[in-house]
């Protein structure tokens, strides 16, 4: 059985991710990745990246907005739909400063 690890977005996942989403035609710069960890220090967001046996597979950036949780992007690279189903349940509590 493949092992799912979630954790934070790291920087180090910003040349990878940009990299897998170009090879899928996208025009994604490692920019936008620091951007969503710039939005983490602020508290504004949470980026969570799963991991299947090892190597990321997906990530989702989940922002705070009047109080509740507001899934921004969920993006799977490996196109399994099952990596977050916590995020997509809208399990989440709240990491966000108030």
């Amino acid at each position: 059985m493949a092992a799912v690890t979630i954790r934070p977005l790291r920087e180090e996942d910003a040349a990878y991710f940009a990299d897998e989403e170009r090879k899928q035609g996208w025009h994604t710069e490692e920019g936008k990745f620091l951007d969503r960890l710039r939005d983490v220090r602020a508290g504004i967001c949470i980026s969570l990246v799963a991991e299947l046996d090892g190597v990321p597979a997906g990530y989702v950036n989940v922002y705070c907005r009047h109080g509740s949780l507001a899934p921004s992007s969920l993006y799977m690279l490996s196109g399994r739909q099952d990596l977050f189903p916590v995020a997509a349940s809208g399990c989440l509590r709240c990491l966000c400063r108030p």
